[in-house]
Order: structure tokens, then sequence, then C-alpha cells
């Protein structure tokens, strides 16, 4: 799935109001489309899927064990056990040589880099949870077209070619990467995406 918009909507909600909150415009919610990735504020540890269907038996049934009227429905998991999880999946993928999550359609989204304030050229950037910078997920087709930075490219060695602005999308071009390990699979990645 790919956000609604840019960062997508992270909207304050609760479990009572999620389904509505997260529906189409038109529907009184804030989407401009449903089949989306998002987050909320408000319902946190947990982890969250809205879900609907075409189909009138459907309703009936998540009506008939408590799920509410519809036609969108939470299944809510109220934790998120990443510092569990993460570790299994890198040794599945590394010893196992089995796939936690795989993208059947190759790379679908992009965290990318935005300026948390502005910043002057020549400056080394703090990179994730530092204070120049945060990201934001995207469409990974554009982050491609407007050649967009990957947050996770940014290191102790990351420098800013120009001036940037507070609020501004970074771009491979306004920084100088460090030539690390990281860097080299991304531009192996993307030259593998091209060709798919």
């Amino acid at each position: 799935f790919v956000p609604d918009k840019l960062g997508g909507h992270g909207i304050h909600t609760t479990l009572e109001t999620i389904t509505k909150d997260f529906s189409l415009k038109e529907e009184g919610g804030v989407l401009d489309s449903y089949g989306i990735v998002d987050y909320a504020f408000g319902i946190a540890p947990g982890v969250f899927v809205i879900v609907t269907h075409d189909a009138k038996e459907v309703h009936d049934l998540m009506n008939y064990v408590s799920m509410g009227e519809g036609p969108n429905y939470v299944l809510y998991r109220p934790f998120h056990l990443t510092s569990l999880e993460t570790p299994i999946s890198i040794f599945n993928a590394i010893v196992e040589n089995t796939e936690t999550i795989s993208p059947k359609k190759g790379q679908i989204a992009d965290t990318i880099t935005v300026a948390k304030r502005d910043l002057k050229a020549g400056k080394t950037l703090e990179g994730i949870g530092g204070k120049d910078v945060y990201g934001q997920i995207i469409d990974h087709k554009i982050q491609q077209e407007k050649n967009l930075l990957p947050i996770g490219l940014i290191t102790k060695e990351t420098k800013l070619k120009r001036d940037i602005k507070e609020g501004s999308l970074l771009t491979y071009e306004d920084v100088l990467l460090e030539d690390v390990r990281i860097v080299e699979l991304r531009k192996e990645q993307d030259r593998l995406m091209s060709e798919w």
C-alpha cells in the first residue's frame, strides 16, 4: 500500500471512531481513496487494519460477531512487539532464507527526508531521531521521479551541498553521501527495480 498523501494523515482517533475517521471524505472521513497505509494517534501502542467487503453476507456476519454495523470494520491488536518481531524476521531472512514480508510487485513506498528546520550548506546532517530531518512515507514512483533522498541513507558523514528551507523534501542532489555499503546497496536496488 501507498499513503493517501505524503506522510499519511496521522489523525487523532479512538477505537470507537476509527472506522468512520478512516473512511472516504464523501463518507465523512479523511481519505481520498481506500487501499492505503496510514497511522493514528490515540490507540498506541497497538496496530490496526480497517477492512470492508462488497458482500452483504460479510456485513451481516461482522455485525453478528459484534464488529459493528459497517461498512468499515477495525481489526486491532493492542500491542506491537517490534523489539521481538524484528530480530526474528532478520534471523529468518539470514539463517532460514525465508521472508516475513515479501513485496510481490517490488518496492511500493519509501521513507524520504524532510527538513525539520532551515539548514545551511556544509552542515553534517543528524539522521533519524536528530534535530535536522524527519522521514515521511511516499509512493516509491514519486520518490524515483523526484529523486528524493531516502532517510535511511543519511550517515554521520552526510553533508548538505546547499541551503535547505524548513519543510523541504531533500533530494540526492542536495547532499554529499558517504561511500558506504548501504548507499551502494540502495543504488543496486534502484537499478534492479528499474529493470523489473
